[in-house]
């Protein structure tokens, strides 16, 4: 083989990696996991990216992920010490009979064959409740214990491209653990593994409908403070953060507290904004 062959195979294995799934032109009515449009990756791509671990078929294959893979089959090990061989051929047997359904809930559609589909959702979906599991009830794992591989993984599990639907995980945590003493719902597994990022509010009146982790995060932003339309009246127009700040207005960041603690304070007499 050639070298401009060798180079050839090589950029072939690239674009595979890089294009396993293919846009949906018609999304239908459970799409709820979308690709971030061009128009705001260009930003910052990093910010819509994860970095360290691939969740679902949109980042799946990529290179600089592959290192989390090993852990992944590390946790299904480890798992495997949870739960019978019986259960965990019941996981993979759900997750084949709704792989249709979960392939739906993606704007895009992936070109892995259905096997190599169900193993990776059933990874994914294993290596997150142990995850979660071993944060509330033990036993604590490094992953957990070095706080910039926490960050990491917590970072990635909340970006929009990186999920699998919130009612996957559900399931099987609850087929395998919902008769077992300590061990609580999965809702407040999510809220204790989330809830160490104390900008966002984690208290909720009562469970939302959820998505997936993403959804999850807007429902902590948004709703327990979003306005009715009796109660407030409607600013057009309203400039950017940015705008404001050089217009004059100051910006002040605060520590400990939740995102939604936002005051303002009375300006100084006689300093107008532009």
């Amino acid at each position: 083989m050639g070298e401009n062959d060798h180079q050839s195979r090589e950029w072939s294995i690239d674009i595979d990696q890089g294009n396993n799934v293919e846009e949906v032109l018609e999304p239908g009515l459970d799409c709820c996991i979308y690709r971030v449009p061009n128009i705001l990756r260009r930003i910052n791509e990093e910010a819509y990216s994860p970095g360290f671990i691939s969740i679902g078929p949109l980042h799946y294959g990529r290179r600089e992920l592959l290192g989390m893979e090993k852990q992944k089959t590390r946790f299904l090990s480890k798992f495997k010490e949870r739960v019978t061989a019986e259960k965990l051929e019941e996981f993979k047997t759900y997750i084949n009979n709704q792989e249709q359904h979960i392939r739906d809930h993606y704007a895009v559609s992936s070109a892995l064959e259905s096997s190599e589909y169900v193993a990776m959702i059933l990874n994914d979906a294993v290596f997150i409740i142990e995850l979660f599991v071993r944060n509330s009830c033990g036993p604590h794992d490094f992953l957990l214990e070095i706080s910039q591989l926490n960050i990491f993984i917590r970072r990635d599990l909340l970006v929009l491209e990186n999920q699998v639907p919130y009612f996957v995980l559900d399931h099987l945590y609850s087929s395998a653990f919902s008769n077992k003493e300590g061990y609580p719902s999965f809702f407040v597994l999510c809220l204790k593994f989330f809830g160490a990022m104390v900008m966002f509010n984690w208290s909720f009146s009562e469970q939302p409908q959820v998505k997936h982790f993403t959804d999850l995060l807007r429902r902590a932003v948004v709703l327990e403070v979003q306005p009715t339309m009796q109660s407030v009246g409607f600013i057009c127009g309203l400039p950017c953060a940015t705008k404001l700040n050089k217009s004059g207005l100051e910006f002040k960041g605060i520590e400990g507290k939740c995102l939604h603690e936002i005051r303002l304070e009375k300006r100084k007499h006689g300093k107008w904004l532009s």
